[in-house]
């Protein structure tokens, strides 16, 4: 039915793949057919004493053995339609990664299709959004900025930073999403800019960067490229060179807003945070056997670059513990039960072509990984315009929540708390 729908896709009545593995590994699943060559009487009939032979033998398609886990899968599919529905959103995306292996345990979009019957559901619910769809992160890209900044040295962990209202750069006004609250203290570090989420703070970061330095890091984490997965319709973002940024774009750039990333891209750079500043390469085919059972096609393990040391990893993920543990956190919803959890919340106003933002369209989402100690999963979940709430931490968080405590418990991880 449509369990991996988008992923699996589909074949035409000729068995040619048309969308999914069944297109992008179609020259291994097709095989190839027989030939015959034998003699027939004048009605068509063959001859059973006539000429007969062989020509090519037919052979069958190969297996193909994904890294995906059905049961996650399963969860995954279930709560984020059940969340969707819930929160009226137009549709939402979904994927888990294993941060050690690059593995994709479950990867969805919703709405979704049974490519039994793939000719009665519209080609969008086809493809498969996290890896076809850009979109502007919104404030889960800040913890990029901060990983840029504390690996540069501008900022570190305590460092006070100045956090107005408002900040005017480059003919645009930059604002926090809600008033800023000092909680008695004089003035705001880095923890709370993570934790609440302020837009004026990591401009601060991204002004101390400059436009060569932060593309450097964004570029590092794989962005603005493709994952190397090879699937169908994969997009690779939208990231400009730093001599065509406008002023703004180095405030903007911070907080999500003016550059355009992939799901994929966005799961797998976190990914790499939990992995000790390690950018592993995303994995989605683990084997393509033959039918004698002879491997031609193995996919294993391999590591891409450092992003970041190890030691700035760690004060990046102390950000994100944060985020779910300050009393003033965005990201108490998604706690999970008897493990802990590295968290960033995200609400994006949606762009207008031709320039400017939605009034009234967000994207809301969450990232993070678990156990925040010794991190072995890590998940984003989007929802796209959502009509309860306009807010990661309410919306997507629950998602977050439901899938992380059951695939943890499912890959037998220690509890850590």
């Amino acid at each position: 039915d449509r369990l991996a729908s988008q992923l699996l896709g589909f074949s035409g009545l000729d068995n040619q793949g048309l969308s999914g593995i069944e297109q992008a590994l179609d020259d291994y699943l097709l095989g190839k057919p027989g030939k015959y060559v034998f003699e027939r009487d004048n009605i068509g009939r063959e001859i059973a004493s006539g000429n007969s032979k062989e020509l090519q033998k037919p052979s069958e398609g190969m297996n193909v053995y994904l890294t995906i886990d059905e049961s996650i899968q399963y969860v995954a599919q279930r709560e984020l339609e059940k969340y969707i529905k819930e929160c009226r959103a137009v549709n939402g995306s979904i994927i888990i990664v294993d941060v050690k292996t690059g593995d994709i345990l479950a990867v969805a979009g919703y709405p979704d299709f049974n490519p039994n019957e793939y000719s009665k559901y519209p080609m969008e619910s086809w493809k498969l959004s996290p890896f076809t769809n850009i979109y502007e992160p919104g404030s889960t890209f800040k913890i990029i900025a901060a990983s840029a900044g504390l690996e540069e040295g501008v900022v570190d962990l305590d460092s006070p930073i100045p956090v107005p209202d408002s900040i005017k750069i480059g003919g645009i006004v930059v604002k926090n999403s809600h008033p800023i609250k000092m909680y008695g203290k004089p003035s705001k570090n880095l923890r709370d800019i993570i934790a609440e989420s302020l837009n004026t703070g990591t401009t601060y970061i991204g002004m101390k960067l400059g436009p060569e330095k932060y593309y450097k890091h964004i570029k590092g984490f794989g962005f603005g490229e493709y994952s190397g997965l090879d699937f169908p319709g994969e997009q690779k973002g939208i990231l400009r060179e730093p001599q065509d940024w406008f002023k703004s774009d180095i405030a903007t750039y911070t907080f999500g807003q003016s550059i355009a990333v992939t799901p994929v891209q966005l799961v797998y750079a976190i990914a790499a945070v939990a992995n000790g500043g390690v950018r592993v390469k995303p994995r989605l085919v683990k084997k393509i056997e033959s039918q004698d059972e002879d491997i031609v096609r193995s996919g294993s393990y391999s590591s891409l670059n450092r992003v970041i040391s190890a030691a700035t990893a760690e004060k990046v993920k102390e950000l994100m513990k944060g985020v779910a543990t300050m009393p003033h956190g965005t990201g108490h919803n998604a706690v999970l039960k008897q493990f802990s959890v590295a968290l960033k919340t995200g609400t994006a106003q949606k762009p207008v072509p031709g320039g400017g933002y939605m009034r009234d369209g967000f994207v809301a989402s969450i990232i993070g990984f678990a156990p925040a100690k010794s991190p072995r999963i890590a998940m984003l979940v989007i929802m796209n315009e959502p009509k309860t709430s306009i807010w990661g931490a309410t919306v997507a968080a629950p998602v977050f929540k439901n899938v992380g405590e059951f695939t943890l418990r499912y890959l037998n991880v220690a509890p850590d708390m």
